[in-house]
């Protein structure tokens, strides 16, 4: 199919007052821009895998974290530093999520996430190991913190215990894991009582949560 170049031509005002017509190339390079920014939102803002990722049936990742609102400066590096490491627990269900206050889908998903994980907090089989993320390799641990409990004071969030990746061996361990090269947020991977991978998420999508639910259902029923 032949397609004819339009006949009427875009214009700009220039500093005279009179139009300026576009160029072609000028539009081009518009509609790339545009459509590089919608490729960008859609990768992150959708699912990009689900339970049939092929880290299902992996051994979990191990995790080293530091208790955001429990941590220090001084501690971050410290053995004092109140931590998670090593797999996840045997004979728990882990859901282990990465996220920041920075990431439009994060902000999207997480008080859903939240209340999802609400609804099973008194099961001591369900373990929630929420990460928040930084930005950027200059945010400090004080940066987080601050952000994450104004986040969490906007959505209505107390006494949510969260964590940090201080040192980014986590995100490395389970970007492992699921075979990608770095971390795509958000990341949410659960892990089942026999600490293997059961579900990997990586973006948000109203179906994903879904998925997350009924999965977290069947393996909480596994595990009573």
């Amino acid at each position: 199919m032949n397609l004819q170049p339009p006949q009427e031509t875009l214009t700009e005002e220039t500093s005279s007052g009179r139009p300026r017509p576009f160029s072609l190339s000028s539009v081009l390079v518009i509609l790339a821009a545009i459509g590089v920014f919608a490729a960008a939102y859609l990768l992150t803002s959708r699912p990009q895998m689900a339970v049939n990722n092929e880290a299902v049936g992996a051994v979990a990742p191990e995790v080293d974290l530091i208790e955001l609102f429990a941590a220090t400066p001084a501690s971050a590096s410290s053995e004092d530093a109140v931590t998670v490491t090593g797999k996840p627990t045997s004979g728990r269900v882990t859901v282990l999520h990465f996220w920041g206050t920075w990431c439009p889908p994060c902000k999207l998903e997480y008080p859903h996430l939240v209340e999802l994980i609400q609804k099973h907090q008194a099961n001591p089989a369900l373990n929630f190991l929420t990460v928040s993320c930084e930005s950027g390799p200059g945010e400090t641990l004080e940066g987080i913190r601050e952000k994450t409990l104004n986040y969490y004071d906007k959505i209505g969030v107390t006494g949510l215990q969260t964590f940090v990746d201080a040192r980014g061996k986590t995100r490395q361990a389970a970007a492992n894991t699921i075979g990608k090269k770095s971390m795509v947020y958000p990341t949410t991977i659960i892990i089942g009582t026999d600490q293997k991978v059961t579900g990997v998420w990586q973006g948000y999508s109203e179906k994903s949560l879904v998925e997350m639910e009924a999965m977290i259902d069947t393996l909480l029923d596994g595990a009573a």
